[in-house]
């Protein structure tokens, strides 16, 4: 099933599905998912091997010793969106604009 929806999902992103019928975080993460897969692997390091037993204690401490991957997951997932927000903003956009001077075909930013 998951296969068919990502299929799917394909097929409408190569037919350039108008940015109307999406939803607005969905929009944002695209244009930021250069930096989310660049930094994805690094906080996803960090909390689970390097911050572990912290990470094993903020789960005991709030009550979710079962939750304690799931919590972990979260806690990447926020820092690597924040880190990704910032590089597009500080350090893409910038390029982008550069872009814009020297292409020959127009982007949709």
């Amino acid at each position: 099933m998951l296969i068919l929806l990502g299929s799917v999902l394909l097929f409408l992103s190569l037919l350039g599905m108008p940015e109307r019928y999406l939803p607005k975080p969905m929009i944002y993460l695209g244009r930021i998912s250069y930096g989310l897969y660049v930094f994805h692997i690094s906080f996803y390091w960090l909390i689970y091997k390097t911050f572990a037993t912290e990470l094993t204690t903020l789960s005991q401490s709030l009550g979710l010793e079962e939750w304690r991957n799931t919590l972990g997951f979260v806690i990447a997932f926020i820092a690597t969106v924040l880190l990704s927000m910032l590089s597009y903003h500080f350090f893409e956009k910038p390029f982008l604009r550069l872009k814009k001077r020297f292409t020959l075909v127009p982007s949709r930013d």
